[in-house]
């Protein structure tokens, strides 16, 4: 058994308060959230592969209780997730046995849909139902494309990407975010640009300082002779990561520790 806590000495309210129970295994067999009230199970075969995920509690009056099971092949691939649908894999001979070509019953929303899935030759993904996806010599994608919309990444000469560009047709924008390494991002929305400075300890991202060239009032026009009133400039602000078990951000806080965002996930990382 083991409890994750966390709270400020001047913060009254808890930021977090989990309990885990594991097996011999140590595979997670109970994640108790004892703010939220949720409480998941989960249940393993005898290779340590999950067959059963369950979660009960409600949060404001609303039920998040749902039990999802598992099914594999003999190769250790998924058949079957039951909130996703079922996998269909190439011949266990081709060249990417582990690639699924389809799923059917596919859960989307309300109705169930199929969707099918081709790769290229190094087993990367071309093509999701109707996304395509193209790639660089050396095996990173380069472009996302669906519909109207698309994603494109740029690289360096060492291959990291320093360059990402968003198009979204509905509305004609475009955001283009450039990385500076692991410390800083320029994000620029038309002709909004936001600065992110990230800030580590002992090799892990703990904050994220934000600013922004933005102003949230453009100021007034004075009378013939006067300065008017100024624009009204957004206030910088800092947030603080905290972390699962696992290591996935799960709670994120401001500089007084107020909470301003939280993150579930389910048993594999969605």
């Amino acid at each position: 058994m083991c409890n994750l806590l966390n709270n400020p000495s001047n913060q009254p309210d808890e930021i977090r308060n989990l309990e885990y129970e594991y097996d011999l295994m140590d595979n997670v067999t109970q994640r108790q959230n004892h703010i939220s009230g949720l409480s998941e199970g989960f249940t393993y075969d005898a290779l340590d592969r999950l067959t059963q995920s369950s979660t009960t509690g409600k949060i404001d009056d609303v039920d998040y209780s749902y039990a999802v099971s598992y099914q594999y092949n003999i190769n250790g691939n998924i058949l079957n997730k039951a909130d996703v649908g079922d996998y269909k894999y190439n011949n266990v001979n081709s060249t990417h046995p582990h690639t699924p070509n389809s799923i059917t019953g596919l859960r989307i929303n309300t109705s169930n849909q199929d969707r099918a899935y081709t790769y290229d030759a190094n087993g990367n993904m071309i093509k999701n139902g109707n996304k395509s996806i193209t790639w660089t010599s050396f095996n990173k994608p380069k472009k996302f494309t669906k519909g109207g919309d698309s994603t494109t990444f740029t690289y360096a000469p060492n291959r990291s990407r320093y360059q990402k560009v968003q198009t979204k047709s509905s509305d004609n924008t475009t955001i283009t975010t450039q990385y500076f390494g692991k410390v800083y991002e320029k994000i620029k929305q038309n002709t909004n640009t936001e600065h992110k400075h990230f800030i580590y300890l002992d090799k892990q991202l703990i904050a994220i300082h934000i600013k922004t060239d933005t102003t949230s009032t453009s100021g007034t026009t004075g009378a013939s002779g006067t300065s008017g009133t100024p624009a009204t400039p957004i206030p910088d602000k800092t947030r603080y990561l905290h972390y699962d078990n696992l290591g996935s951000i799960d709670t994120i806080t401001d500089g007084q520790g107020n909470i301003v965002e939280r993150m579930a996930y389910t048993a594999f990382g969605q």
